[in-house]
Order: C-alpha cells, then structure tokens, then sequence
C-alpha cells in the first residue's frame, strides 16, 4: 500500500501542466490538505481498488505472450519523446517526473522558426527587429547580444507586441544557455520575467502567433518550479494558447508538432493515474492517440519531412494504434531527414533502435 501511494504521489507531481494543457481551472493545493475524513476515506478506497487493478494486470501480463502483447508492452518504454530533455531510461521513477517536460519543452531546433513579423510603419524598428532575428539563428554569444539589444530597446518599445514576444523569447533562450552553465538561479529568473513579458505582449495584441506561442512555452518550462496544482492550471493554459496560435497561423507546421505532443503524452495515461489525479484535483486535460496522429500528419502535409521527430512520432502513433505495417515508413524518414541538433540526433537515434523491430 505504501508504494502504491508513493506512486499516486510521483504521478501527481508530474503531472505538471496538467499534463499539459487543457482548457479550464485546477483546484489549488490547499484543498488537499482542508480535505474531510470522508473525502480521505473516498482516496483510500481508490487506492485499494487501483491496488487490486494492478494485481489482475501483472497477472495478465504474465500469461501473455503472444507478439501483439510484446511489442505492446514494449512501446510504452519507447514512448516517451525525446526533446532536449532525453529520458533516463527508468521509466518506471521517471516517467511522470518527465512527462511535464517532454510536450510542453520546445525542441531545440523549434525554437528559432518564428514566422517573422514586420509589418510596422516604422523603418528603424523593422531593422531592429531584423537584427534581432538574425542574431537568434547565431551562436550564443549572439543569442547573448540580442538579448541585451532587446532590454536596451524595451522602455522605447515598452507597448509594441513584436518587441516584446521577442524579448520573452530572448528570456528562455538565455536562460538554456543559464542551464548549460549550472546558473539555475538566473535560469529561473529569465524563464518567470519572460512569462510575465510574453503575457504582457498578448495585451497589446492578442492576435500575433508568436506572442501565444512563446507565452505556452515560458509557462511551461516554469514546471520544475511550480506546485502541482499550478502547474496544472498552467497546463491549460499551455493548450489554450498553443490552439490560438494555431488559429492564427494555420499554415505553421510546428505548431501542430507542439500540439500533437502534448495530445500524445496525455493520451498515454492510463486509466488509474487519471482517476487518482482527478480523485484530488478535480479535472485533468483529455486527448487521443488519434488526435495526436492528426496533428502530426498536418504538419508533415504542411511542410514534409520539415522534422525528424515529426516523423517519429507518427511512427509511435502507429505503434501505439498497432498499425505496425506503417511504423517502418516513419521511422526510415525521421533516420534520413537531416538535422544535427540535440534534439534531433537523439529522435534519429531512437528510430534506429526501433526500426529492426517493425522492418
């Protein structure tokens, strides 16, 4: 019984942004602890029933050893997406822990394919814009250098949206290079005065892509620091805002890589950590397989073979669906399709190990 609440408990803190991100509120942390006896007798029930449930699957499991079954079983250790934060391997610690980061971190190689906007009357700060932009696709001293031209433009700027989602954006990429150098307080710093700016960029115009794109990502990369509860609300939000930028700029392709891996870590939740989850916080974000696999194909219908990782996603899709004749096609095109960022050598990596098993 220990270890089973141990477990809810690990689940519960991973959940993060909700597992990302849906539409709606979270009940906040103290209603966990104002909980009356009966509601506590209501979550020990639960755990009894969860207790039992895993008993009858280990003993399932264990009789069964048809094909079907193994690679069933196998996938999900496969299943977790690698971005710039590769799991651990011991999925059965990790996994949750993880699960916040895996769809809600921008994969390195994302990160820099804003759809630029210069749509402004003003020709020096068309130029300034233009610099900036060109300075994000550069090393890190030029990242560094763009960050500091932003926070010397921003009172001259202080109400125009295109200056300001680009400052957030200066923010957490500073901040990864604050990572880099174990400069976790800094780090910290950045990613919480970015979500702030990028909030502040979407009241002077709730309509730019980018400003609800880069406002979904600020707040989801505060999940190490935040309380579950929060990060759950954050995890709605983190949806919201990554749907509205997909509305207003549909042609996007990573966009719909963003949303289709949150789709895809949600659907993978089994039934017993949605119910304990929701036995103390009320509701949690909901997705398909299905759902994912969509996204994922309009990407690539956008922009084919645009990224690796796309297609391996696809390819898990298949997996998870067991449409297994489909796996190998993915997996070959997210080994061939070229990119040399973390990012996306260790998805090339991960579809090398799993194509012999679906050739």
């Amino acid at each position: 019984m220990a270890n089973i609440n141990n477990r809810i408990h690990e689940l519960l803190a991973s959940l993060g942004i909700g597992i990302v991100i849906g539409a709606g509120g979270a009940i906040i942390l103290e209603r966990i602890f104002n909980r009356t006896s009966r509601e506590l007798g209501k979550l020990s029930d639960l755990v009894g029933e969860i207790r039992d449930e895993l008993d009858k699957l280990k003993s399932v499991l264990s009789e069964s050893t048809d094909s079907a079954s193994i690679r069933s079983r196998g996938v999900r250790k496969a299943g977790s997406y690698y971005s710039i934060h590769p799991s651990s391997g011991d999925e059965d610690d990790d996994e949750f822990e993880e699960a916040y980061e895996v769809f809600t971190t921008a994969p390195e190689s994302l990160l820099y394919k804003d759809a630029p906007e210069y749509q402004v009357d003003d020709e020096e700060l068309s130029e300034h814009l233009k610099e900036v932009d060109k300075l994000f696709k550069g090393s890190e001293d030029d990242v560094i250098s763009a960050y500091d031209l932003l926070i010397e433009s921003r009172e001259k700027y202080s109400r125009n949206a295109q200056v300001l989602w680009r400052l957030a954006k200066s923010h957490m990429l500073y901040s990864g290079i604050k990572s880099k150098h174990g400069e976790s307080i800094e780090q910290k710093r950045l990613l919480y005065e970015g979500s702030e700016i990028a909030k502040k960029a979407l009241t002077f115009d709730n309509e730019s892509a980018d400003a609800h794109k880069w406002f979904a990502l600020l707040i989801g990369s505060l999940a190490e620091y935040e309380p579950t509860a929060q990060k759950i609300s954050n995890g709605f939000l983190f949806k919201e805002h990554i749907l509205k930028a997909i509305e207003l700029r549909p042609a996007e392709a990573y966009l719909y890589n963003f949303y289709g891996r949150w789709c895809f870590e949600v659907s993978m939740l089994s039934w017993w950590e949605k119910r304990a989850a929701q036995a103390i916080y009320g509701s949690l974000p909901e997705s398909t397989i299905d759902e994912a696999l969509s996204n994922f194909l309009k990407a690539e219908e956008i922009e084919p073979d645009f990224y690796n990782a796309n297609s391996l996603m696809i390819a898990k899709c298949y997996i998870q669906k067991r449409e297994y004749t489909k796996v190998a096609g993915w997996l070959e095109k997210a080994v061939s399709i070229g990119g040399e960022t973390a990012d996306e050598i260790t998805a090339r990596t991960e579809a090398k190990t799993l194509l012999p098993q679906y050739k």
